[in-house]
């Protein structure tokens, strides 16, 4: 993504990023009251999430998954053009399911249950044969090249602060961004795999072309971006409330995004900002001395195995950016779960 100006609007201006933000927001009422009593989950333990969010959930473009992990064919439901509330109602139901929700331009279809070891050799075979491929001298080395394996590619796709081993959800998902970022020689692995002739292989090259391409409801509102995103149920670091919120396949290879809800100060938030910027629509709540902030973290592409420290981090506005009633959900999410201050 060469202009770091388009990140904010490709990234959160579509329904699917919209709602998952305000998830997580009912989400840290839930992590606010469970920090008062002292029971916040631990930064490496699960459960970082609310009645929306219990499981995760883990987005995918529907075209670039042929298979489930039992080697049925996967379908979209074949729906029609949706509403934004009837999108959303669909996001919600899916995310109640385990495994992988698939995103296509006709459809949605939740509870897939994906080959991890398919896609884990996907994206080690299309990264070592294009590292082979720039190699310019004829003349052979004294040892043959080494195989990029799937721990490097999710190294590369995750902020420096989470720690191997990684877990199934966040390995996966590294390796399919690489299959969508890599579309073309993605497809042809997939041709040679699976033997696509004649009319399955002109299928699968349209398939993988909407899958670069925003899902569009009624009035050509952009409901899903081209994009994996995943919903993580830990919340890794300190000053994170939250699961964390990863998108995936956004350009380069190791080029992501994270979106977290995490505790500042008022200073760092005004380091952040623009001097035009009303810092108050910036917080979401305040906490003792501290103000909570929903921040989107961009990381720039790296090589298999590496990840650089650079990040690029803009502060969003639930209410200015995307329309999110903060005190609404926080209304709503009291009745749920009952009042941080009895």
């Amino acid at each position: 993504m060469a202009n770091l100006r388009t990140i904010k609007k490709d990234l959160i201006y579509n329904e699917l990023i919209r709602e998952l933000i305000a998830i997580r927001i009912d989400t840290l009422y839930r992590m606010l009251l469970l920090k008062k009593s002292d029971h916040l989950p631990g930064i490496n333990e699960e459960g970082a999430t609310a009645s929306y969010d219990n499981k995760g959930a883990l987005f995918i473009p529907g075209g670039i998954i042929l298979e489930d992990s039992d080697r049925f064919k996967v379908e979209s439901s074949h729906s029609k053009s949706l509403s934004s509330g009837a999108f959303i109602d669909q996001i919600h139901s899916s995310m109640k399911l385990d495994n992988a929700t698939l995103l296509f331009h006709d459809g949605i279809t939740s509870g897939v249950n994906l080959d991890n070891g398919f896609f884990a050799n996907m994206a080690s075979s299309i990264l070592t044969y294009k590292k082979a491929a720039r190699k310019k001298r004829s003349t052979l080395r004294a040892h043959p090249p080494g195989r990029i394996t799937s721990s490097d590619v999710t190294k590369s796709n995750i902020p420096q602060y989470i720690m191997p081993p990684y877990g199934a959800r966040t390995k996966i998902s590294s390796c399919l961004s690489v299959c969508l970022t890599e579309p073309r020689l993605y497809f042809l692995q997939c041709r040679e795999f699976f033997r696509l002739h004649g009319a399955e292989q002109l299928n699968l090259w349209d398939n993988l072309s909407f899958s670069r391409k925003s899902v569009r409801g009624y009035g050509e509102a952009i409901l899903t971006p081209p994009y994996i995103i995943v919903c993580h149920t830990t919340r890794y670091r300190e000053n994170v409330l939250c699961g964390l919120i990863r998108i995936l396949g956004i350009g380069e290879f190791g080029e992501f995004a994270n979106i977290n809800n995490e505790e500042l100060y008022r200073d760092h938030l005004i380091e952040l900002l623009d001097e035009k910027d009303n810092i108050d629509n910036y917080i979401v709540c305040e906490s003792n001395e501290k103000i909570i902030c929903c921040l989107l973290r961009y990381y720039p592409k790296t090589t298999p195995g590496k990840r650089l420290i650079r990040t690029v981090t803009m502060p969003l506005s639930p209410e200015k950016d995307i329309n999110v009633n903060v005190k609404q959900i926080f209304r709503r999410a009291r009745s749920k779960y009952g009042p941080i201050n009895p």
